[in-house]
């Protein structure tokens, strides 16, 4: 399969083989996501970053122990990387759920049988998750094949300079995602106690917060962009292929928080299924644009990334839509 995309043989080996290992490290990440989730609906979010300090300690010096050697391990590199990744996300995992036995949150916010399982319980968080889940699913399939298009169409240089952008809008997606949490669960609080009126001044304030530190953010990276991408080894030519779509690519991450905590707004009011179906909209919209644009009519990286543009947008549009019609209605 990773042939048929365009893949040499040899690269294909090292991505099977990093694969082989780098899945057994899912068994953990499903385990720390969901205790992290249990954390944020009890709002002690403040010993989330006590996990994240272990897990990102643990794996940078696993990479760099594992990839390079020393200490008596002789150097794995790539497959290194791998080990590391699953061992940190072990350790992250472990950290949270002895600090959720440790810090009794069950009885202090009276949750009981933590560990026990229900038929019942589990089809009613399924029955609610699907939709999500879905919609993640299509999300990061969607992201694949751009790569696969851009692998495909564009120079090498174009390739490493969307490899950089990919990393950019990761970090803000970081950012973004947070505050998206941040806006279910405070949202998803306000309804609880019977206060629908306060629903949207509580949203626009998360709004304005997310949008100032994501220009704050956007500005410096466009002040400065050839240390950005020094930062990534990258300079010369390389700089000023990725200049411009470094422009297209910033402006796309402010779009991406609007996006990302109107949509957290929805999933707030309870409507999993239209959360779903908002996304299936806007990836449908983002494939036939990229295909169109990357595959059809060749045109250049720039216009191939203002996809992003595009996803964002309908996806902010159709959010905004509901929740405008929602608030009409009577609590």
């Amino acid at each position: 399969m990773l042939t048929a995309v365009g893949m040499s043989h040899e690269d294909a080996h090292f991505v099977i083989d990093f694969m082989h290992i780098r899945i057994w490290g899912l068994l953990f990440l499903f385990g720390y996501q969901l205790s992290n989730s249990y954390i944020i609906c009890i709002q002690e979010t403040r010993w989330l970053l006590f996990a994240s300090i272990i897990e990102s300690v643990a794996n940078i010096v696993l990479d760099y122990w594992f990839i390079f050697g020393g200490w008596g391990l002789a150097p794995m590199g790539f497959n290194g990387a791998a080990y590391a990744s699953v061992i940190s996300e072990s350790l992250g995992f472990l950290s949270v759920g002895v600090l959720i036995v440790y810090k009794k949150f069950g009885i202090k916010y009276d949750i009981p049988d933590f560990f026990k399982y229900t038929d019942m319980l589990l089809k009613e968080v399924f029955y609610q998750s699907f939709p999500l889940m879905a919609q993640y699913a299509i999300s990061i399939v969607a992201w694949w094949l751009f790569y696969i298009l851009i692998n495909r169409n564009y120079s090498y240089q174009e390739q490493a300079a969307s490899q950089t952008m990919r990393n950019l809008f990761g970090i803000s997606g970081v950012f973004s995602w947070s505050f998206g949490a941040t806006t279910n669960t405070v949202l998803s609080n306000v309804l609880g106690q019977g206060r629908k009126s306060d629903f949207m001044p509580v949203l626009i304030r998360i709004l304005k917060i997310s949008i100032t530190g994501m220009l704050c953010f956007v500005i410096l990276v466009n002040l400065v962009p050839h240390w950005v991408f020094a930062l990534y080894g990258q300079e010369g030519e390389f700089a000023n292929v990725g200049t411009s779509l470094l422009r297209v690519v910033t402006s796309a991450m402010v779009m991406l928080t609007i996006g990302v905590i109107w949509l957290n707004a929805v999933v707030a009011t309870g409507n999993n299924k239209f959360v779903f179906l908002t996304e299936l909209a806007s990836i449908i919209a983002y494939l036939i644009y990229v295909f169109y644009v990357i595959e059809i009519a060749h045109f250049s990286i720039e216009i191939a990334w203002m996809s992003e543009w595009l996803y964002w947008s309908v996806m902010f549009l159709l959010s905004f839509l509901y929740i405008r019609n929602w608030i009409k209605k009577p609590a």
